[in-house]
C-alpha cells in the first residue's frame, strides 16, 4: 500500500528505486538477525518472510496457471526455477514475473499470483478474457500480443501500478477514455492498442500526462490533433502512431497565418516519431510543412495516403525521414531536407530538372517506388551518361504483363523500372512481343524465343503452337517432328500427305531427317514421272545410266523415265551416245551388214541368172560351183532372217535384264530405216527429234513402198513383180514388222512392270 501511494504521488520510477532500497535494507537486517541467532529449521521462513505453506500455495497456483495457459514442460521442484517463472528475489518464493511465448491454451478465470509485476503472453491460439488480470494490483508491465484474448479494457483501469500496457493484435474493445480515468493514468508510460477493437477520441492522451509511447494504429479511434488545443499536453510523448484511423491533423483554434508568423515551438516538444498514414489529413503540403515546423525534435514523419496535395514547399524543417507516398503531389521543386524521402505510388510526378542529379550527389535516399515521372529527360540523360548504373541481369519480372526490367544498381535512388524508364529498362519476355512494357502474347502458331522481340516469328510449316509460345520447341508438328526450322519425318521416311511413309516404298533417298516425298532425291535407277511427284519409278535399261538418282536424267537422256535422247546424243538401241562417239564400231557394224547384204544380193543375182539364163542354154552336168550357187541362193535369205530374229529376241532378253552384247551389231541386219539413220548417225547432223520421228515412221513404210514398186513391175512383166515382192518380203519383213510393232506399241509400265497410269507413252514417240 505504501508503494501504491508513492506511485500516485511521485511516479513509479522513483518509487521502484526507493522500494528496492527498502527491500535490500530489510533483507540485510534479516540476514544479520539470523546470523546472531542461528536456527536451521527456521532459516527459510525467516529469510523469506513466508511460511512453507505459503510457498506451497504459491507453487500450486503457479502450476495451475501455467497448465491452464498451455505451457509445456514438467513442473516439479522449486517453482522459482520453472520455465517462465521468476520470483521477486532469491529470498522470496512469491512469483513476480510470468513469461510464456508458447502458451496456446486459455487465460484462467482468476489468477491468484498476487505479487505478479510483469506478464508477457504471446501466442496466436491463446484465448480468454482480460478480466482474469484485474486482481493483479502490483502489475506494472502487461503485454499480451497477437492472441485471441478479448474483453473490455475498462477492467484494467483498477490496476494502480501499470506502467507498460501492450494488448496489440488482440480482440479487446472499449472506450480508451476509460484509461484516462484509471488509477494508473499518472504512471502509464507506454500504451500499444494497435489492431484492436477499441474506440474513443485521441484527445484522451491529454489526461495521460507522462505517456511516452502510444500506438493506436488500425483501430476505431478518431478525433483531431491540433497545435492550438494540444499546446500544453503530452510533454513526454516521444512516439505516436495513429495510422489507418480516423484521426486528423488540423490547425485547431489557430489559423494558418497565425501559425506561420509565430516562431514558438509550443506543442509535443519531445515527439520524434509521428505516423499518420492513411488518416484523413487532407491538407496541402505547404500547410503540413507549417504544422511540422512547430514540432521541435521531430525526426520521422509518416503521412502516406493521407490526402495531401500540392507542390513540395521550398522550405521544409529538416527531419531524418519523411514518407509522403500515395498522396496527390504534383511536382517537386526542391529536394526534401531529410536523409530519406519516400515518394512512392505517385502518378505523374514532375521533378524539377537537375534534382535527380542533386539527390545522387548529396546521397539523399529518394524512394520513387511505383511512382511515374511526368518527364523522363533527366533520368534518360543520367542513364546515358552512366551516372545511373543498371543491373546486368533482369531483376524484376512480371509474368502477367509479359515483361522484365533491369533495376537501378548502386544508387540511393530507388525506383520501379516499369514506371521510371519503361522503354530503356524493360523488354518483353519470350512468348510476348512489343516495346518496353507494352507487350502482348504471341498469337497462335507463332513464337518468340528472345527478350525484347518486337514481332513474333511464325512456326514452321505444318506445325501449330499455343498462344504465348516462348520457343520453337512449342511448335508442335502435325506430322513427324521438328528438325531444325521445319517439320519432317525420321530418317528413311518421307512426308507424303499427312503421314510419314518409308522411303523404300517410294523409291526415294531419305538419309537425313525431315525429308519430303515431293522433293527427296529418287533412288539410283529411278525417276519421277513428273516434277514434285511423291513416288519414283524404275527406269528402263540401262536404268542407272538413264536415272542416276538425281533431280535430272543422266547425261544424254530426257523425257518420261528418261527414255529419249537429248540434243547432241544419238540413239543406238536402248542407249544414247554422244555424237562425237560415233566410233568405228558402228561403222564396222554397218560395213558388216553391208557386206552380208551385198553377198546375199550377189547370190540372188547369180541365182536369177542361173535360173533365167539356164532356160536359154542347155544345162550341163552339175559341178561344185553351180551347187554352191544354189545353196547360197536358197540358204542366204533364211540365214538373214535368222539373224534378224536373233536381234529381236536379244532385245527382248535385254528388257528382262539378260541381254547379249552382240545384239546392237545384229540389229543392223534388220535393214530398217531406223537402223539406217543409226548407222549413218543422221541424228547428229540434223535435228535429232525430227530425224527420229521421220525414221520411226519410215521403217514400217519402206517395205510397203517396195511392195508397191513390185506391183508396178508386175504390170510390165508378168511374174517379175511377184518375184521382187517375195524377195522384198524375205529381206525386209522381219525388220518392217518389228518397226510396225514399235510404232503402234505403248509403254504402260516402268522398269519394274509397275503401271505408270496416265503417263503411258508411245514407244516410238516418247513425247506422246
Amino acid at each position: 500500500h505504501v508503494r501504491t501511494a508513492l506511485c500516485s504521488i511521485h511516479g513509479m520510477r522513483r518509487v521502484r528505486t526507493a522500494f528496492s532500497i527498502l527491500c535490500a535494507l530489510r533483507c540485510h537486517l534479516q540476514v544479520q538477525a539470523i546470523r546472531e541467532s542461528y536456527n536451521p529449521d527456521s532459516i527459510h521462513s525467516n529469510l523469506t518472510g513466508h511460511s512453507d505453506s505459503d510457498c506451497e500455495r504459491e507453487a500450486a497456483e503457479a502450476k495451475r496457471v501455467l497448465l491452464k495457459l498451455g505451457a509445456q514442460g514438467t513442473f516439479n521442484g522449486n517453482h522459482c526455477s520453472w520455465p517462465g517463472i521468476t520470483c521477486k528475489n532469491r529470498w522470496s518464493c512469491k512469483v513476480s514475473k510470468l513469461v510464456c511465448s508458447d502458451c496456446g491454451g486459455q487465460l484462467p478465470e482468476h489468477i491468484g499470483l498476487q505479487h505478479l509485476e510483469n506478464v508477457f503472453l504471446r501466442h496466436r491460439n491463446l484465448t480468454g478474457n482480460i478480466v482474469a488480470l484485474q486482481g493483479l494490483r502490483q502489475l506494472t508491465v502487461l503485454k499480451v500480443h497477437g492472441a485471441f484474448v478479448e474483453g473490455d479494457i475498462e477492467v484494467l483501469a483498477q490496476l494502480p501500478a501499470l506502467i507498460d500496457l501492450d494488448l496489440s493484435k488482440t480482440s479487446v474493445f472499449g472506450d480508451i477514455m476509460a484509461l484516462a480515468r484509471s488509477v494508473f493514468s499518472f504512471c502509464l508510460r507506454a500504451l500499444d492498442l494497435s489492431k484492436t477493437k477499441v474506440t474513443g477520441n485521441i484527445e484522451f492522451l491529454k489526461y495521460i500526462k507522462y505517456l511516452e509511447v502510444a500506438d493506436f494504429s488500425s483501430t476505431k479511434v478518431s478525433g483531431s490533433i491540433a497545435p492550438g488545443s494540444w499546446g500544453t499536453c503530452c510533454q513526454k510523448l516521444r512516439s505516436l502512431k495513429v495510422s489507418n484511423t480516423s484521426v486528423s491533423l488540423s490547425f485547431g483554434q489557430q489559423s494558418f497565418d497565425d501559425l506561420m508568423v509565430t516562431n514558438e515551438k509550443f506543442w509535443l516538444p519531445k515527439l520524434k516519431y509521428l505516423d499518420m498514414s492513411s488518416c484523413p489529413i487532407n491538407l496541402s503540403l505547404t500547410e503540413l510543412s507549417v504544422i511540422v515546423s512547430k514540432l521541435a525534435v521531430l525526426s520521422s514523419l509518416k503521412v502516406a495516403n493521407a490526402g495531401l496535395h500540392g507542390s513540395w514547399p521550398m522550405f521544409w524543417r529538416p527531419v531524418t525521414s519523411v514518407d509522403l507516398s500515395g498522396n496527390r503531389i504534383s511536382d517537386l521543386k526542391a529536394l526534401p531536407a531529410t536523409d530519406i524521402a519516400l515518394l512512392r505510388d505517385i502518378r505523374q510526378l514532375h521533378i524539377k530538372d537537375g534534382l535527380l542529379a542533386q539527390a545522387l550527389r548529396t546521397g539523399l535516399v529518394l524512394d520513387l517506388f511505383e511512382t511515374e515521372l511526368e518527364t523522363r529527360e533527366e533520368a534518360q540523360r543520367l542513364v546515358a551518361k552512366g551516372l545511373l548504373q543498371t543491373t546486368t541481369e533482369f531483376a524484376i519480372r512480371d509474368d502477367l504483363k509479359g515483361f522484365a526490367c533491369k533495376d537501378i544498381a548502386g544508387s540511393t535512388l530507388r525506383v520501379t523500372p516499369a514506371k521510371f524508364l519503361p522503354d530503356e529498362l524493360c523488354e518483353c519476355l519470350p512468348g510476348w512481343h512489343g516495346n518496353g512494357i507494352n507487350c502482348s502474347k504471341c498469337p497462335r502458331d507463332t513464337f518468340s524465343d528472345h527478350m525484347g522481340q518486337v514481332l513474333c516469328q511464325p512456326c514452321p510449316a505444318n506445325s501449330t503452337s499455343p498462344e504465348g509460345a516462348a520457343s520453337k520447341v512449342q511448335c508442335n508438328c502435325k506430322v513427324g517432328r521438328l528438325y531444325g526450322s521445319s517439320c519432317g519425318c525420321a530418317p528413311q521416311h518421307a512426308l507424303q500427305g499427312d503421314s510419314c511413309v518409308p522411303c523404300s516404298e517410294l523409291h526415294l533417298q531419305c538419309n537425313q531427317p525431315g525429308s519430303v516425298a515431293s522433293t527427296a532425291l529418287p533412288q539410283e535407277g529411278h525417276a519421277r514421272l513428273q516434277p514434285l511427284a511423291t513416288v519414283a519409278h524404275k527406269c528402263h535399261p540401262p536404268a542407272k545410266a538413264r536415272c542416276p538418282g538425281d533431280r535430272t536424267c543422266g547425261e544424254g537422256y530426257t523425257g518420261t523415265l528418261c527414255v529419249s535422247c537429248t540434243e547432241g546424243f544419238w540413239a543406238t538401241g536402248s542407249k544414247c551416245q554422244k555424237c562425237a562417239q560415233a566410233s568405228s564400231t558402228t561403222w564396222w557394224a554397218f560395213g558388216l551388214a553391208a557386206v552380208v547384204t551385198a553377198a546375199v544380193a550377189l547370190a540372188a543375182f547369180l541365182g536369177y541368172r542361173w535360173l533365167f539364163g539356164g532356160r536359154r542354154n542347155t544345162p550341163g552336168p552339175p559341178n561344185a560351183t553351180t551347187l554352191l550357187q544354189r545353196v547360197l541362193l536358197l540358204q542366204a535369205p533364211v540365214l538373214l532372217q535368222m539373224v534378224q530374229l536373233w536381234s529381236i529376241l536379244g532385245r527382248m532378253g535385254e528388257r528382262s535384264g539378260k541381254g547379249l552384247p552382240e545384239v546392237r551389231y545384229l540389229e543392223a541386219f534388220q535393214l530398217t530405216a531406223t537402223e539406217l539413220q543409226n548407222s549413218f548417225n543422221v541424228q547428229c547432223t540434223f535435228h535429232a527429234e525430227t530425224v527420229r520421228t521421220l525414221f520411226a515412221l519410215g521403217s514400217p513404210l519402206l517395205p510397203l513402198l517396195l511392195l508397191a514398186c513390185s506391183a508396178t513391175l508386175e504390170c510390165f512383166q508378168e511374174g517379175l513383180g511377184v518375184n521382187m515382192a517375195l524377195k522384198t518380203l524375205t529381206l525386209l519383213f522381219i525388220g518392217g514388222a518389228s518397226s510396225s510393232a514399235a510404232l503402234l506399241s505403248c509403254q504402260y509400265a516402268d522398269g519394274d512392270s509397275q503401271s505408270i497410269g496416265e503417263h503411258a507413252f508411245r514407244a516410238a514417240f516418247p513425247q506422246l
